[in-house]
């Protein structure tokens, strides 16, 4: 069985200029308007949205697959990130972040951070040495020029 798949295109999609879609001057659609059919669509659905979620939990619950997948996908909101406590030492100079680095390596190797946890833990503490190493020079730098104002003297 041999299947003939027929693509219409239309003849003004072709000749439209590219660049700026709207005339200069035109700022186009305001920032936060909606579609209409959105606009109608909300209309419709005003008032219905605590029941028609209950129904969709119902069908999930009784084992209706699109109704499952809706639920997860819709009502449930996607997990952003889980909150993960672990025990990190101070950090307040850079041969700290040897002892929270070693936690952290040995929290994800046990299985209570996930590599994604354990690699934003590496993140933060980077951006602390990043911090130290700073804080570190600023004062040398100070120190320095102290001590090249006292020479000139």
């Amino acid at each position: 069985m041999s299947y003939a798949w027929v693509v219409s295109v239309d003849i003004a999609e072709k000749t439209r200029p590219k660049g700026r879609p709207f005339a200069k001057g035109n700022p186009g659609r305001p920032k936060g308007s909606r579609n209409r059919t959105t606009v109608a669509c909300l209309d419709m659905l005003d008032g219905e949205g605590a029941a028609l979620t209950r129904v969709a939990i119902d069908r999930a619950k009784a084992g209706d697959p699109v109704a499952l997948r809706l639920v997860i996908d819709r009502v449930m909101p996607r997990g952003r990130g889980r909150t993960s406590a672990i025990a990190l030492p101070h950090v307040r100079q850079p041969s700290d972040l040897v002892d929270a680095l070693a936690v952290v390596v040995d929290e994800a190797a046990a299985g209570n951070l996930t590599l994604g946890e354990a690699e934003a833990f590496v993140r933060i503490l980077d951006g602390q040495r990043r911090a130290i190493e700073s804080q570190d020079l600023a004062v040398r730098i100070e120190l320095l020029e102290r001590r090249a104002k006292e020479f000139v003297r």
